[in-house]
């Protein structure tokens, strides 16, 4: 929540600056005469468009910095008492999921990051994936990371999340009875729409018929 106040409050200052030199810029410019009147005056106008664009300039990378950040912990703390501390860096902890993963069968390892979010600490490890069953590949290797750290170093993820960035499969779908199936359904579809409009039509004659014979009925009774 803080850090969300935090972005926000980011941005609506650098907004109400941007508005402010806006106006101010149409205030003293806005009309012709005043133009002509700071036209003659080139450094002032030098001096104003660089303030101008260097404010805008900070002020946009500020707002890229703001939501780009994503609290990427250089290090971590794994053991503290009233005398030391231990902490393991970043680096340890990358070397530690390139050597559990390395020997994993179509897992590639293309990035670790090691995050600190309001939940706790959480884990990305970036992948390439080959020819593996995804959700059950990713869970062996969620627990196996987990075991890992646990038993290594102390250290225990709150999440331990993969992205996928380039997927290689051998599987090929059944083209050919794929396509039987589509056509059985659009023919029972075709079948359906065709059977319909008769069903209609003797409903139609079965009705024309009745009075006719209520007619002939009450003829033979006079």
């Amino acid at each position: 929540m803080k850090k969300n106040l935090d972005k926000f409050l980011s941005v609506a200052s650098m907004l109400l600056a941007s508005v402010l030199i806006i106006f101010l810029l149409v205030v003293c410019m806005g009309t012709p005469e005043r133009a002509q009147e700071y036209a003659g005056n080139g450094p002032l106008i030098a001096v104003f468009l660089v303030i101008a664009i260097a404010f805008f300039a900070t002020a946009g990378w500020g707002m890229y910095l703001v939501f780009a950040s994503n609290d990427e912990l250089k290090e971590v703390l794994v053991y503290m008492n009233e005398d030391s501390k231990t902490k393991v860096t970043k680096r340890v902890i990358v070397k530690l999921v390139k050597k559990t993963l390395k020997d994993e069968e179509g897992i590639k390892i293309k990035g670790t990051k090691v995050l600190v979010t309001e939940r706790g600490l959480s884990l990305f490890v970036r992948v390439k994936v080959e020819n593996v069953d995804v959700e059950e590949t990713f869970e062996y290797l969620k627990s196996l990371l987990a075991n890992v750290f646990i038993e290594v170093i102390k250290v225990s993820f709150h999440e331990i999340n993969f992205k996928v960035i380039n997927l290689k499969t051998a599987y090929e779908a059944p083209r050919d009875d794929l396509k039987v199936d589509a056509r059985k359904k659009l023919g029972k579809k075709e079948a359906v729409k065709k059977i319909e409009p008769k069903k209609a039509v003797s409903e139609e004659k079965v009705s024309a018929t009745e009075p006719v014979e209520d007619e002939s009925a009450s003829l033979t009774k006079n």
